[in-house]
């Protein structure tokens, strides 16, 4: 692909847009649909637009890295990526998204996901970086 010109079939885009879906939410739906409402609870200035794409991209970046990052590496790492969508450097919001996307990655089919509170508390060791 070449800046905004794409030689892929409409056919490719849904692949890859499946399977984009698919490594993000291997429990489809209803585990993004939980993700989401986690994040507006974790995330005061929530917009739906914004925040939902920032988790993506925190998520898969997550999912792909190839080794064990610390907790230091994540948060640059993310920053970085994020930083033409993060209207100000907000640490707290990038600590809250990372802590719930490493939640997210824990979950198996049964979506039990940590209560809000376990979730805090790892926010607040990020934050202490």
């Amino acid at each position: 692909m070449l800046g905004w010109v794409s030689y892929k079939t409409k056919a490719e885009r849904e692949k890859d847009r499946k399977d984009f879906n698919d490594r993000i939410f291997p429990y489809g739906e209803k585990q993004k649909e939980k993700a989401e409402e986690i994040l507006k609870q974790l995330i005061p200035s929530f917009d739906p637009e914004i925040s939902v794409y920032q988790y993506l991209v925190c998520k898969d970046l997550l999912i792909r890295q190839k080794e064990e990052f610390s907790d230091e590496e994540k948060i640059h790492m993310i920053t970085k990526a994020l930083k033409f969508t993060m209207k100000k450097k907000n640490k707290a919001d990038l600590c809250r998204m990372i802590a719930l996307c490493e939640a997210d990655l824990l979950v198996d089919e049964s979506l039990n996901y940590p209560d809000i509170e376990t979730i805090v508390k790892r926010v607040k060791k990020l934050e202490e970086i």
